[in-house]
């Protein structure tokens, strides 16, 4: 729930009046002031641990929401099955030189942060 009539901005009182059960905001780039408040409407999954604030990976957010969901097990059985099918429709010979340069790029300026969002 955000707007961006000013920037991007989590529209608090929207947000409560869904009374959701969790809030994943994993991609949100949620700051701690914006984490606090929205841990009191519910319980709230921030950014991994050392990713982007806007750019988590995806496994890891499988591993949060998981997580969160008390599904640790079949959070981690959906990444290993993905990474497996990936693996099998990739060429063997595939070098990490044939990485997207985006995607490399975005894994080479991961900045670390603490487990808690940034702010």
């Amino acid at each position: 729930m955000l707007s961006t009539a000013d920037g991007f901005q989590f529209q608090f009182e929207t947000l409560a009046a869904l009374k959701p059960d969790l809030i994943i905001g994993t991609n949100a780039g949620i700051k701690r002031g914006d984490y606090q408040k929205l841990s009191k409407i519910a319980p709230t999954i921030a950014h991994a641990k050392g990713s982007l604030d806007y750019l988590s990976p995806w496994d890891e957010q499988t591993a949060l929401i998981a997580q969160a969901l008390g599904k640790q097990d079949e959070g981690q059985a959906l990444v290993k099955r993905v990474k497996d099918r990936y693996a099998r429709r990739l060429p063997s010979t595939r070098s990490s030189r044939a990485r997207p340069r985006r995607l490399a790029r975005a894994a080479s300026t991961r900045a670390t942060s603490t487990s808690t969002p940034r702010g």
